[in-house]
């Protein structure tokens, strides 16, 4: 860990007063030293010429012994070489004749192997050529002998059917080309054939005879039928005519069976000859075969033999040749050897002698020269003595004046970097801006260092005199990062420079840290905030949070001091760890996310602190550097520390700053002596410039945006996740290396709740939640259902660029609509539900393993989600029930639930025990009391939270320590489009199911596809006027007209464009559903000629196919009398064909012609009915019309007006009815209820009594608008 400034001042103070110490010892050290070599030097001088004489003779007497025994060694060598070198060459003379011997042998040796390896194969080769001949001659012998035994059993079997034999010679040309077995089989088929023949076969043995036996006999027994038996002439002629007859038949057979057999036998003749021919060329064919063969073996074996002849026969001749001439190098050789060993003999001899002479003259000299270095030794010492002392003297001379030059060096530029990092207070400080980063101190005054008093006397030496100023000034600076708190103690007397040095360090520190990165907890029990006027403008920039207050009370103290606690618990188990040493490591990784210091100022210490504001202020001491957590304390010495905090314990903070008498010293071991002059605050409307500065630029500074890339998937991994498991979703960074996700669908973390206000990021955590969860899962894996009830359009963006996850996105929704998305869900759930069961599993990964359906999770978000509650109604009790059910039941069917809000305060809201199934918690910058409604009672985290995407994450149903704090991604417009285009690319066009609600959109009738898709009929049985777009995922809505009671429509609004473009879509609607001639429309349009929307009806009935009879005010009477004959003409028919007829009144509050008389009772006078009027006509018609094909249409602004026109008994011939917004006492007059009161602009509600329904809806606006 880097020194602290006050550290290294310290150890520098300390550094030159060890040195004037040492400096002094040293330089009386220093004769003595050179005194004492002298002496050493004589000795060592005396003793070195006796040793050096004793040594000399020895080596003299060594080298005459090595001569002796180096000639007698030569001696011996001249003895024993010649006999060593003889037999040496003796036994290489026996070396060459063996291995002449070896290789002789060996040829010979391969030359025989050659030879019997080529006799063995040709012998071995010789048998197979014959014994493959005589197998092919045996073959062909046992297809003789089946021939042979053909020709005899041919020769049987003509003699059985009295036949010749034929003989058939081959022709010259005829050669044999099938083999010997083909002929044969061929042969053996022909006497087959004469075997079967069917003529040749009446001839074999007694059948001739039997067959004229027979023939005779029948004519005998026909002649004796024909006679009677009578002897006459016919008796004996019928029976000699058949024996003739049969006899001449007999002839005829056999010479055509004779003719047959012929052909026959002389194709079996020619193939028996063909194949005896084919034997005997098959027989001269093995033969020569086998000769051929046997031909190339022997030449073969010939080959062979004349080759290892010529390889083996010459290198035997080779041999001898190489024998002599080895023999002849080998006497050479020794000759020469025999030489050279008597030479070398000679010359060891003359060296031995040569070295021994040299050695000796070599030794006189060394000995010579050694006696001189001796000596030389010996005055070298003398001058070593005498250089000792002015070496050691430079040597003390130069720290000295080292050490004093860089005391002087690093005061000077202390004072430098202080002055250019901290200008004084008397400068211009108008045009200051403030540092956009840290400065590395904080200074608190300065303090005089005089060298002559801080150790004892100083050096006499010339050497040693003093090189720079005797008295120098020093900064005092608290250090950035660790070592910046600071303690100043003192008596009550002097609390008004303790104050000032307070104010000045709080000054100091906003001018030294950059804006935003300081926030302040003032603590001020005597002077009530005044001690920290001067920085109480800070408070005024709200959204940057410097600081709240100055707290003077002890509760308010305990609970400033809990929070700092509370951050730094935070800090220490989510951000440090074991990973990080201090903060400022963090910070440097963290980056956009760095955290701030936090200074805890404290004035009149221990005033108003209890003992447990003692040791939470204990603990801030303690570990609070670590956590960028610094106090700056004035403590009262005259008041007892209370319980909970010792001396030990601000001790350890590193600045402290003590007064003695009035005067104040730095409390250090080493400074504690120097004279403290403490820094004076700057004038009032200087520090109040200052502060305002940092105010503005903290505003405008404090928005942190982490790049949204940091959690986003590379585009190979875009839909790369699984939702089998579980969803997991990153969100932000969480620490400085570490990233928050959101998880759900594992253990109870199945829903989330989002609260955060207004500009706190809520918004943009949505949008990154929806924009990553599509980036990261396919459409397959994972649905969307968005749900905005704010007054803006977050979630459009998804509907505009056909978001292929998203299967609802309503903008700005109602209430209504939010219920019928949770409605879907719960169908959804159900059919899950029924599926699971079906297939015996419990969740998505079983569902998905038994079936290749598709089975996304669905994923509801309701941004605003208290917009259900605002009323304590029937919407709220559905919402309360579908909810609690969706987040009990979802979780076992891959539906979640993520709901968002500003607040979760309130009279209405959901359920606790809701609430309490959905475990996961996301809460950005909120109140208080938010923050224990969404978190837990105990867990106010979230109301520390001070910038906007700053969070809390909680998985652990808001307990304290599920907390994990996070800062948002930012994702901005452009970027978001940029990823949900590429996503419309990858789904590759694909048309998915998407309901778009949108609250704050007008709808149109053209936009309705039931209306632009319809049929039109001649005279259909139901018809639907549509009114508008329904607020629920269903279709439009719509009234139903039907030939039966009460199918009329009435509408009732004071919003008249609104009134008359829902006239003007029911005649649109009914217009469409009828063929030309089908229905009829009476018109009476009451719109004021100068309103906006005069001319809305008058455009329409213009292009209307059917026929449109406009009424204008004063045609009303003949209108309805007209419409009354139609009506009685209906009622008097039992069936009518004609066409539909519409009455259709917009406005009926300005026709004073059909208000009622409220004195006409219906009775006659003078006994004659009166003549009914148009009002009494319009009652009979509602009444009577609708079986009869005749429905009214009727607009009106009050419920005051409709009663001037309708009695009771008519209002109840209205089964549809409209309401727009009104009074409540008017909806529950209409339809007993006062939903009416709630509806807002362009809303509307339609009523049907047949249902008992009400159904709100968006009425349609005017085409074109």
């Amino acid at each position: 860990m880097t020194e602290s400034l006050l550290q290294t001042q310290s150890q520098l103070i300390s550094t030159v007063r060890t040195l004037i110490r040492e400096t002094t010892a040293e330089e009386k050290e220093l004769l003595a030293t050179v005194k004492s070599a002298t002496a050493s030097a004589e000795h060592a001088k005396t003793t070195a010429l006796e040793e050096s004489k004793e040594s000399f003779a020895q080596k003299r007497t060594e080298a005459e012994q090595r001569k002796t025994k180096t000639l007698a060694r030569v001696d011996e060598r001249r003895e024993l070489e010649p006999e060593l070198l003889t037999d040496k060459h003796e036994l290489r003379i026996i070396e060459i004749n063996a291995s002449a011997e070896d290789i002789t042998e060996q040829t010979e040796a391969k030359l025989n192997e050659a030879m019997w390896l080529a006799e063995s194969v040709f012998e071995g080769a010789m048998v197979k050529p014959r014994k493959q001949a005589q197998t092919a001659i045996d073959s062909l012998e046992e297809t003789n002998e089946a021939l042979n035994a053909i020709i005899e059993e041919a020769a049987k079997v003509l003699s059985r059917l009295r036949q010749t034999t034929q003989s058939a010679a081959l022709s010259d040309a005829d050669e044999a080309n099938k083999s010997m077995s083909a002929y044969v089989a061929i042969a053996s088929k022909a006497l087959e054939a004469i075997q079967s023949d069917p003529k040749a076969t009446w001839f074999v043995g007694f059948r001739p005879a039997g067959i004229v036996f027979l023939f005779t006999a029948a004519g005998v027994a026909g002649a004796g039928a024909y006679t009677d038996w009578t002897v006459s002439i016919p008796l004996f002629a019928i029976p000699l005519s058949t024996l003739i007859l049969s006899t001449l038949l007999l002839m005829y057979t056999f010479a055509s069976g004779k003719n047959s057999i012929r052909h026959k036998h002389t194709e079996f003749t020619l193939n028996v000859n063909r194949a005896k021919l084919a034997y005997d060329k098959s027989i001269e064919a093995v033969d020569a075969q086998r000769r051929a063969k046997e031909l190339a073996i022997t030449t073969n074996r010939d080959v062979e033999v004349k080759k290892a002849e010529d390889k083996y026969k010459p290198r035997l001749k080779e041999v001898d040749r190489l024998i002599q001439k080895d023999l002849d190098k080998e006497k050479v050789r020794f000759a020469s050897v025999a030489e050279k060993c008597k030479i070398k003999l000679e010359q060891d001899t003359a060296e031995t002698n040569s070295i021994f002479e040299n050695t000796m003259a070599q030794l006189k000299i060394d000995e010579q020269n050694e006696s001189a270095a001796i000596n030389k030794t010996y005055s070298t010492a003398l001058q070593s003595t005498s250089d000792l002392k002015s070496t050691t003297m430079q040597k003390l001379s130069n720290r000295w004046n080292s050490t004093l030059t860089m005391l002087n060096n690093e005061v000077s530029a202390q004072n430098t970097s202080n002055q250019l990092d901290h200008p004084p207070w008397r400068s211009d400080w108008s045009s200051w801006e403030p540092n956009t980063v840290n400065a590395s101190t904080i200074p608190l005054g300065s303090f005089e260092l005089e060298l002559a008093a801080i150790a004892g006397e100083l050096p006499t030496s010339d050497e040693l005199k003093l090189c720079i100023e005797p008295v120098l000034s020093i900064p005092m600076c608290a250090s950035l990062p660790s070592d910046t708190s600071l303690l100043v103690s003192s008596s009550g007397k002097e609390r008004k420079t303790c104050i000032s040095l307070l104010q000045n360090a709080m000054l100091r520190v906003l001018t030294t840290i950059p804006p935003g990165k300081a926030k302040f907890t003032l603590i001020d029990p005597v002077g009530l905030g005044q001690t920290f006027a001067s920085v109480l403008h800070l408070a005024d920039y709200e959204e940057s949070q410097l600081l709240d207050r100055a707290w003077t009370e002890p509760r308010h103290i305990e609970t400033q001091l809990a929070r700092l606690t509370e951050h730094m618990e935070t800090v220490i188990q989510k951000y440090l760890r074991n990973e990080f040493e201090s903060i400022d490591a963090y910070n440097e990784q963290a980056g956009e996310i760095a955290e701030p210091y936090r200074f805890l100022v404290i004035a009149d210490f221990p005033n108003n602190f209890s003992e447990i504001s003692s040791k939470r202020l204990a603990s801030i001491i303690t570990s609070g550097a670590r956590c960028g957590v610094h106090v700056i304390i004035h403590r009262d010495n005259s008041l007892p520390l209370p319980a909970g905090i010792d001396d030990d314990t601000l001790n350890r903070i590193p600045n402290r700053i003590i007064e003695d008498g009035a005067t104040f010293f730095i409390d250090d071991e080493e400074l504690r002596t120097l004279p403290l002059t403490l820094e004076a605050p700057p004038e009032e409307n200087v520090a109040t410039t200052i502060v305002k500065q940092v105010g503005q630029s903290a505003d405008n500074t404090h928005r942190v945006e982490v790049p949204f890339a940091v959690i986003a998937p590379q585009p190979e991994e875009i839909w790369s996740h699984s939702t089998k498991d579980k969803v997991t979703i990153p969100l932000g960074r969480s620490g400085a290396t570490k990233l928050q996700h959101l998880t759900l669908g594992r253990g109870t973390a199945q829903h989330a709740l989002v609260a955060g206000k207004t500009g706190s990021g809520k918004s943009t955590l949505l949008h990154v939640l929806i924009t990553n969860l599509a980036l990261w899962y396919s459409p397959d894996e994972i649905e969307f259902y968005l749900v905005d009830f704010k007054k803006g359009v977050e979630f459009k963006t998804y509907a505009v660029h056909k978001l292929p996850h998203a299967r609802v996105v309503a903008v700005e929704s109602d209430r209504e609509f939010g219920i019928s998305v949770l409605q879907k869900i719960d169908e959804e759930l159900k059919r899950r539900g029924e599926l699971f069961r079906d297939l015996g599993v419990q969740d998505i990964a079983g569902f998905r393993e038994k079936s290749s359906d598709p089975m996304p999770r669905q994923l509801l978000i309701i941004d605003e989600f208290q917009e259900f509650f605002v009323d304590d109604d029937k919407v709220a009790q559905e919402a309360n029930l579908l909810l609690d059910r969706l987040v009990r039941q979802g979780r076992a069917f891959g539906i979640h639930a993520i709901m968002g809000s500003q607040t979760l305060d309130g009279a209405y809201t959901l359920s606790r025990s809701t609430m309490g199934q959905m475990a996961v918690r996301v809460a950005l910058q909120c109140s208080e009391q938010d923050s224990y409604i969404i978190l837990n009672e105990d867990n106010a985290a979230a109301r520390l939270l001070s910038r906007p995407g700053e969070a809390i994450y909680n998985d652990a149903a808001g307990n304290v320590e599920g907390n994990s704090p996070f800062q948002v991604v930012w994702l901005n417009d452009k970027e978001r489009e940029v990823f949900l285009e590429d996503l419309i690319q990858r789904d590759k066009g694909k048309e998915r199911e998407m309901v778009v609600y949108e609250g704050n959109q007008p709808v149109y009738l053209s936009e309705n596809s039931a209306f632009t898709t319809v049929t039109q009929e001649d005279k259909p049985l139901v018809v639907s006027a549509w009114l508008g777009g329904a607020m629920a995922i269903t279709g439009d809505t719509s009234a139903t007209f039907r030939h039966t009671s009460g199918s009329n429509l009435l509408i009732v609004g004071q919003q008249d464009e609104t009134t008359t473009n829902l006239i003007n879509s029911s005649l649109l609607s009914l217009d469409s559903q009828y063929s030309t001639g089908g229905a009829k429309f009476l018109v009476l349009d009451g719109t004021p000629k100068d309103a906006s929307h005069s001319g809305v009806i008058a455009r329409t009935t213009a292009g209307m196919t059917n026929e449109v009879q406009s009424i204008g005010v004063r045609d009303v009477e003949q209108a309805m009398a007209l419409l009354n004959e139609e009506l009685q003409k209906r009622m008097q028919e039992e069936s009518s064909t004609s066409p539909s007829i519409f009455f259709v009144v917009n406005a009926l509050h300005r026709f004073r012609d059909l208000r009622r008389d409220e004195d006409d009772y219906g009775y006659s006078v003078g006994g004659e009915d009166k003549q009914k009027t148009a009002s009494q006509i319009l009652a009979e018609v509602l009444k009577e019309g609708p079986p009869l094909g005749i429905h009214a249409i009727t607009s009106t602004d009050t419920l005051a007006n409709l009663n001037r026109t309708f009695d009771r008994q008519s209002l109840r011939e209205f089964d549809m009815r409209v309401l727009l917004q009104m009074g409540a006492n008017d909806s529950t007059n209409l339809i007993d209820m006062p939903d009416a009161a709630r509806l807002g602009m362009h809303r509307a509600l339609l009523y049907s009594e047949e249902t008992g329904t009400i159904e709100p809806f968006r009425p349609y606006a005017s085409p074109g608008s």
